[in-house]
């Protein structure tokens, strides 16, 4: 058994879970406050906790230099995925909530599937196809609830997740020497720069409320920094699709975590949507791995 792999993925799974949480909380609780400016203050923050950490010795910065020399274009595009899709998950998030849009997430499997079908010319099974379909009338259904699931927050997630698996394809590809520590605090560094730059020419860049800074910086540290840190160190123990797999149980704690903390409710047509997802999902997965031997 491959402890340190599986150490990752449990990692990468928890701090995931607490990140939406945390996300919910704050849009919950601060109503009318930008979205934008949230996701730039909390990226700002998150930088100036852990800056010291990279930049305090010479060892650090030449690590960093490195990573900049031997993969700074792998660096730029995976930032700019991220500021992209990063933005439009928070803004479904404060949409539709954070138990349908752990469901939802879910897609990005079915996008990494097609870019491997797209550029890796990766054949495909009936079992594969039938499996998806399941998952996909999954994501229909969530899609679909009354009064949680909004047009706009079912868009946002899903062009966010193929954004995001964008990033999981460049990163398997592309990514196998990447110092994953130092990765994710340049490309936390990049994303701030961009998201910056963006708001100052649109002119939208403001304040938000003290709680909410400090509350976004935590949520920012764990999720564009730990969660991507533990998320791209499993690449290099596992293919994506076990990833995906053993990933599956985050949407379902989410969504209990949704119950619990905020009153969230948990119908009939919610629960089916994602037996049809995770069911989906799960014998998609292993077909995949059952094809590979």
């Amino acid at each position: 058994m491959n402890q340190k792999g599986y150490s990752f993925i449990a990692l990468a799974t928890i701090t995931v879970v607490f990140v939406y949480l945390i996300n919910d909380y704050v849009f919950r609780s601060f109503e009318g406050v930008s979205l934008a400016n949230l996701f730039f203050w909390g990226s700002f923050g998150a930088t100036v906790i852990l800056s010291p950490f990279f930049l305090s010795t010479k060892n650090s910065i030449q690590i960093l230099k490195n990573e900049l020399v031997n993969h700074g274009k792998l660096v730029l595009l995976v930032s700019v995925l991220t500021a992209i899709g990063g933005f439009l998950w928070f803004l479904a998030i404060a949409e539709s909530g954070a138990g349908v849009i752990a469901l939802l997430e879910k897609s990005n499997v079915v996008f990494v599937f097609l870019l491997g079908i797209f550029f890796l010319q990766e054949r495909v099974s009936r079992k594969e196809l039938f499996f998806l379909g399941i998952t996909v009338l999954g994501i229909f259904l969530v899609s679909s609830l009354k009064g949680e699931a909004s047009s706009l927050g079912v868009i946002a997630i899903l062009i966010s997740q193929f954004l995001y698996s964008m990033q999981s394809f460049l990163i398997k590809k592309y990514g196998s020497e990447i110092n994953s520590f130092f990765f994710s605090y340049i490309r936390l560094i990049l994303i701030l720069i961009f998201t910056g730059v963006f708001l100052s020419i649109i002119g939208v860049i403001g304040f938000v409320p003290m709680e909410a800074f400090l509350i976004m910086s935590l949520s920012q540290v764990f999720g564009i920094f730990l969660y991507r840190y533990f998320y791209f160190e499993a690449h290099k123990f596992f293919p994506i699709s076990k990833i995906s797999f053993l990933m599956l149980a985050e949407s379902i704690l989410v969504l209990f975590g949704g119950y619990i903390l905020f009153g969230d409710s948990i119908t009939i047509q919610k629960i089916a949507g994602a037996i049809f997802i995770l069911v989906g999902l799960g014998l998609f997965l292993k077909e995949q791995e059952l094809l590979k031997k």
